[in-house]
């Protein structure tokens, strides 16, 4: 998971294999983890990941204004990253 921009967690790349993986064969998959385990950034490392593998879009919809905060953090993150 080369975008991943922190320290990976015990179990985040196994997460993120597990979402390519899925992904790759046009599957389902219901993902339900603890708050603080790195779900959002998880989700997605791996799909945007999978996205420019695939030119493919993402689209990622939330509930809530502090879920929607969340992942632009996180996406902030990836770009300072990928630009340094």
């Amino acid at each position: 998971m080369n975008l991943f921009p922190y320290n990976p967690r015990k179990n985040q790349i196994a997460i993120m294999q597990t979402i390519k993986k899925i992904l790759n064969d046009e599957e389902h998959l219901v993902f339900e983890s603890g708050t603080g385990s790195g779900k959002t950034i998880c989700t997605i490392t791996a799909t945007l990941e999978y996205a420019l593998e695939n030119n493919k879009k993402i689209v990622y919809t939330t509930r809530t204004n502090a879920q929607q905060r969340q992942v632009i953090l996180n996406l902030d993150r990836y770009v300072t990253k990928t630009l340094i």
